[in-house]
């Protein structure tokens, strides 16, 4: 039931309506006028003007009108029936918004944005005058009403329509400016803008199609199979969604959804796009989904990627509850434990500029510096990970191997299966990536397939997976023919990993895994330069790198480009001291970490910083004095007191 006083706004913006079009009409008989004197409820208002309508469609239903006809007809209006059954049915939002005139309305009208008390309208009732003057009722098609009003009205509508067809979408989208305001009287304007922007309600068809999808998707669940019609409709309006999600970007259609939701309503377009968190900010498309979403996975124990709406109830959750993130977030990807608080990492993540659409795990890998090294590259060419707690570990490893060919540097890459060829007579190695799945052909399981080929004549189609050593059962079916690499998870690390392999049910032997990694992040010494990962990196990668030694250098290369990061080593005592205090003279551990943004915080200027043992979706607030006491001290202890803070863009 609504209120009072939303009764009367809608009844004087239909009133508007109705002189704007100049189709006001004084209602006798049980009507409009003698309802509103005796304030009946909305809900009497519209049975009575349903069972009304119903009773006038029965009757033109038999009168139906071609094009051909329509445009020989006189003084052709939409009738009084059906424009009070749309004004009564649509909602207010676009009621308000087709007051600023006429072309607004039929734009809203032609676009399905309006209804009626039988639902969408596929065609429409009008009235004319006959040869003898009498004025008569007759219903046509939408498609039919269109092509007559366009050409003596409103003939911009339809040019801007083909604007908005599926095959030129995408163009269009791409030449609107859509601004996110920063204050609420820009806001306002904003808002306004759009109000009063002819495109407006053809946008708008975009969240509405897209919305009645996602409904027909819930619809389509409950219809039995053998409803081949019915289900028809419904697919086809799953379809026009997802080709509309194709055609236009997440942030384009979140901002697209606000403001066609809030097109009467200032404050609530301007509330989302005020609020401060970064929440918030994810939801609406500032920033990528996945800034949150294992966080909101993991905080509502959901075993599959959460939706808009699951989003919304973390967002809430993490502005109020906002210690959650400590603890919660990062299970199955191991990282430095607790984390910071909610909003710590809000504002770190609202400046960050690292491209984090991934999960790693640094408690998983063996050296620090690969974790960075990482997401370094990731950021620098990114590459689509679909990050497992099983597999995060290995995509790291993968990141730096992957480097070391592409610089033709394979030897710096240790780790590699051996075995005695028998036909060359001497040892063969081939390296390879442990744990890595069969996506690439430096993958465990594809490096030892195509060695056994050669060793035992191993089939050709038969691959190697590995399986942990409490699931492998050799006497169950599944594991009775084919290739096994059994493994320990209890004593594997990400680069060491003791394992048996299987063929058949038969152990195989003579495969040896040799090797570590060891490599300098930064030169230490004069004839090692060039193969330092700094270094690597920026030939490999193509991109500049530039020393950073002072507060103003490092703002100024961070506001230089969205995709500038710095990257450098310090001693992890001055970075976190609370978590790592100083128990000896000259104590510095080494660790690598990534700068990607700065803030202004109570007159200090705070920096976004991950170390290669945070979560990589949890980042740092860290003040200047520590980040260069930290690099102070390691330059003390590198052999060629290397200032270890660097821009890369």
């Amino acid at each position: 039931m609504k209120t009072l006083h939303q009764f009367w706004q809608k009844v004087l913006s239909r009133f508007l309506l109705l002189f704007i079009f100049g189709l006001t009409f004084i209602y006798t008989q049980n009507t409009w006028c003698k309802s509103l004197g005796a304030i009946d409820t909305i809900e009497q208002l519209i049975d009575g003007h349903s069972t009304q309508f119903k009773n006038v469609l029965e009757k033109v239903e038999k009168n139906p009108k071609l094009i051909d006809e329509l445009m020989l007809l006189e003084e052709v209006r939409i009738a009084p029936y059906f424009l009070k059954s749309l004004l009564f049915h649509s909602e207010f939002r676009f009621l308000k918004l087709a007051q600023k005139n006429e072309c607004t309305f039929l734009a809203l009208l032609e676009n399905g944005l309006f209804k009626i008390n039988t639902g969408d309208i596929e065609s429409l009732l009008i009235t004319y005058k006959n040869k003898k003057g009498e004025i008569e009722t007759a219903q046509v098609s939408k498609a039919d009403y269109f092509k007559y009003i366009y050409k003596k009205k409103c003939f911009n509508n339809k040019e801007i329509k083909v604007l908005f067809q599926n095959s030129n979408l995408k163009k269009t989208i791409s030449t609107i400016n859509f601004t996110t305001p920063k204050t609420k009287n820009q806001c306002f304007g904003i808002l306004k803008e759009w109000q009063d922007n002819i495109y407006t309600p053809y946008l708008c068809t975009v969240p509405y199609l897209i919305k009645k999808g996602d409904i027909a998707k819930k619809k389509l669940e409950s219809i039995p199979d053998r409803e081949f019609v019915r289900r028809q409709f419904f697919v086809s309006h799953i379809k026009q969604a997802q080709k509309l999600k194709i055609l236009v970007p997440f942030f384009e259609r979140s901002y697209l959804k606000n403001l066609c939701e809030s097109i009467s309503d200032k404050e609530n377009f301007c509330d989302v796009y005020l609020a401060s968190d970064v929440w918030t900010k994810i939801i609406n498309g500032e920033f990528p989904k996945a800034r949150m979403k294992y966080k909101c996975q993991n905080v509502l124990s959901l075993k599959t990627e959460p939706t808009i709406k699951q989003l919304k109830i973390c967002s809430k959750k993490f502005v109020q509850e906002f210690k959650l993130c400590e603890t919660k977030g990062t299970k199955g990807y191991s990282s430095l434990y607790p984390m910071n608080n909610c909003k710590s990492i809000s504002k770190a993540l609202n400046i960050s500029h690292l491209k984090t659409d991934y999960h790693d795990c640094p408690g998983m890998i063996d050296n620090a510096g690969i974790t960075n090294i990482h997401r370094i590259i990731n950021h620098l060419k990114p590459r689509e990970i679909n990050s497992s707690s099983g597999s995060c570990g290995s995509e790291a490893n993968y990141s730096f191997a992957k480097l070391h060919m592409e610089f033709k540097n394979e030897d710096a890459w240790p780790l590699q299966i051996c075995y005695d060829d028998s036909l060359k007579a001497k040892e063969i190695c081939a390296p390879y990536v442990p744990g890595l799945e069969n996506s690439s052909d430096l993958s465990e399981g594809i490096v030892i397939s195509k060695i056994l080929k050669r060793t035992i004549n191993l089939p050709i189609r038969t691959k190697c997976r590995s399986v942990p050593k409490n699931r492998y059962n050799p006497n169950l079916l599944k594991y009775k023919v084919g290739c096994y690499i059994v493994f320990d998870h209890k004593i594997c690390s990400s680069l060491h990993c003791p394992k048996k392999i299987y063929v058949n049910k038969k152990e195989i032997s003579g495969l040896r895994f040799i090797g570590r990694p060891e490599f300098d992040y930064f030169p230490n010494s004069f004839s090692n330069e060039k193969f330092a990962i700094s270094n690597i990196i920026q030939e490999t990668m193509k991109v500049k790198s530039r020393e950073i030694r002072n507060l103003t250098e490092l703002k100024s290369f961070l506001d230089s480009s969205k995709n500038s990061i710095v990257h450098g080593i310090g001693c992890i005592e001055d970075i976190y001291p609370t978590r790592y205090p100083v128990r000896a003279f000259n104590q510095c551990t080494p660790i690598p970490f990534i700068i990607d943004g700065y803030f202004k915080q109570h007159g200090n200027i705070m920096m976004s910083l991950r170390t290669a043992l945070d979560d990589i979706h949890s980042p740092h607030p860290i003040v200047w004095n520590y980040l260069f006491n930290a690099v102070s001290g390691y330059k003390e202890l590198h052999p060629l007191k290397l200032w270890s803070l660097n821009g890369l863009k």
